[in-house]
């Protein structure tokens, strides 16, 4: 998008997505596993023993015993924060992938068909965009169609002349 609008017209959805996506690819190779596990492990540690100790008191064991009952409440805490932390990421890099998905086919297609379409154009008229945004699946009913309003935007940041112009168009 840079190339054909011009590196002036500064950011725009285009490179919060390339930095955005960078940001999920760590979740969804699970990179940052390590660092929540210990997290987890340290809390879920934490609070485990805690609750040992408070479930040997109310027991009413001997108080020779209540340290017995922190360390196996601080082992079940451990196991399941860790359980709990490696799940969520599982999870969370699912979801994450689904949407990155998303992105590529809805935004990334439409990109490419307007790099196509207006990059090879010597003289640009806006019956071009129109032909352009017809073919952009419409809006959920009664909502606007945020995919058509940006690249109207990219379109106007093509045909302007100055940066200000442009950025602003961006």
């Amino acid at each position: 998008m840079e190339a054909l609008l011009g590196a002036e017209a500064g950011a725009n959805f285009h490179s919060w997505a390339v930095w955005g996506s960078r940001k999920a690819g760590v979740t969804i190779r699970q990179e940052d596993l390590d660092q929540a596990r210990r997290d987890g492990t340290a809390v879920g540690g934490f609070v485990g023993g805690l609750v040992g100790m408070g479930c040997g008191w109310l027991l009413s064991f001997p108080v020779l015993l209540l340290p017995a009952a922190a360390l196996l409440g601080l082992g079940c805490g451990v196991a399941a924060g860790r359980y709990v932390i490696s799940r969520s990421r599982r999870i969370s890099a699912q979801l994450i992938l689904g949407g990155n998905r998303t992105v590529l086919e809805d935004i990334g297609m439409q990109t490419v068909r307007f790099i196509r379409q207006f990059g090879s154009l010597q003289k640009i008229q806006s019956s071009d965009l129109e032909l352009f945004l017809a073919d952009i699946p419409a809006g959920r009913s009664g909502s606007p169609n945020l995919l058509r309003y940006a690249f109207t935007q990219y379109f106007e940041a093509l045909t302007v002349l100055t940066p200000a112009e442009k950025q602003r168009a961006t």
